[in-house]
């Protein structure tokens, strides 16, 4: 698990594409499942059950509902609020 989760995103056209959440340093290890929390919110799970990170394939659309859904997946770990505005809906 990461120190300090780190948001990523991806621009297409001058628009955001999609977002990363990365909760784990580790590279994703073989298998790995993914799980859909919300539409279009997907959780990256390694076989230990340990969140590795989520992706949000419509970033801006985002909405506290869809972050809570997220946050109770991540068990004890904590994101800033702030760190996430990026990817939330207006």
């Amino acid at each position: 698990m990461v120190k300090h989760p780190y948001l990523e995103i991806t621009y297409r056209k001058g628009k955001p594409f999609a977002g990363y959440l990365y909760l784990s340093d580790a590279r994703p290890p073989e298998p790995c499942r993914t799980e859909e929390v919300r539409p279009g919110v997907l959780v990256d799970i390694a076989p230990d059950g340990e969140v590795l990170g989520v992706e949000f394939l419509s970033p801006g659309s985002v909405t506290q509902d869809d972050l809570q859904a997220v946050t109770q997946r991540l068990h004890g770990v904590h994101v800033p609020t702030e760190d996430l505005r990026p990817i939330m809906a207006g």
